[in-house]
């Protein structure tokens, strides 16, 4: 039974970290270098790469 329980957890923790890679890949398609652009109105991404690897965000922005 308990096995049954973590099941969907682990399958969770999947979709998870793919969406998470996909959404890596997508941006760093978007934006090639170390920066920031706003593609839309509204939607800010940044980029700032590291020595041990690279870090891309999305800056928050109060809402007007």
């Amino acid at each position: 039974m308990n096995t049954m329980i973590h099941k969907p957890v682990e399958r969770e923790a999947q979709r998870i970290q793919a969406n998470h890679e996909e959404l890596l890949e997508r941006v760093s398609r978007v934006i090639r270098e170390d920066g920031a652009i706003q593609p839309f109105s509204g939607l800010h991404l940044a980029r700032a790469s590291k020595p041990s690897g690279r870090c891309m965000g999305f800056p928050r922005h109060p809402c007007a």
